[in-house]
């Protein structure tokens, strides 16, 4: 991923409950004038585009909760632009970040009503953490996946402990893991919708992959429209 951007992070424990949050946050990558990214810089082009525009790539990673935090995140938007707000055409825009929201707490944290959309890995990851409550997520594959797929621009890394599709064996497989969770204990889900955005149901193969882990899951929704 030639940018390394990290837009935000929770990185502090609440000495009482409820003292460490956020509230009403909508963190956005392009789609904006002042964004340099955006329906004239960065469209959807009609053509198979394999290698992304290089002032499209815009983030690494939108939101990162450390292992050491706490926190309690309601109503927030995590995400990188799909259409155009400002200027005349509102288009689809093509803008590139490589990672969601990446979790690696130890709890306790709870994420009510959360969306995370358009991220090229993954939207949610959670990663070597515990004690976690996820109500009410949403996630939105890119639009332009499968062309390219999951790994441009993102390479994946290990340190980052990064899917690495390496299972995969088409290229609807190789598409942005909605919920991707590992090495993780006691986490609580109520309530997802997964979201592949095409009007068909065989555009994306894989959507949640859990891995060593103690996940508890009511309500997951795969959806496509």
């Amino acid at each position: 991923m030639v940018n390394s951007i990290t837009l935000n992070g929770a990185n502090v424990a609440a000495f009482s409950q409820g003292s460490a949050g956020i509230w009403d946050v909508h963190i956005r990558i392009g789609g904006a004038a002042g964004t340099g990214l955006q329906s004239d810089t960065c469209p959807k082009t009609s053509a198979k585009q394999t290698t992304p525009k290089t002032e499209s790539i815009a983030a690494s990673l939108l939101l990162h909760i450390i292992e050491k935090a706490s926190a309690y995140i309601e109503n927030s938007w995590m995400r990188t632009a799909d259409h155009e707000l400002d200027l005349s055409d509102h288009s689809q825009i093509n803008v590139y970040a490589g990672h969601g929201v990446l979790v690696e707490w130890q709890g306790p944290i709870w994420l009510w009503g959360t969306i995370s959309e358009h991220h090229q890995l993954y939207n949610y990851q959670v990663s070597n953490a515990a004690n976690g409550f996820m109500g009410w997520i949403q996630t939105e594959t890119p639009y332009q996946q499968s062309s390219p797929t999951a790994l441009v621009p993102c390479m994946p890394q290990d340190s980052w402990n990064n899917p690495d599709f390496s299972t995969c064996t088409e290229a609807s497989c190789k598409k942005s893991w909605g919920l991707h969770v590992m090495n993780t204990s006691d986490l609580f889900m109520h309530g997802a919708g997964l979201q592949s955005c095409l009007n068909t149901e065989d555009c994306q193969e894989k959507k949640v992959e859990i891995a060593c882990s103690d996940v508890h899951i009511y309500d997951c929704c795969r959806d496509y429209y």
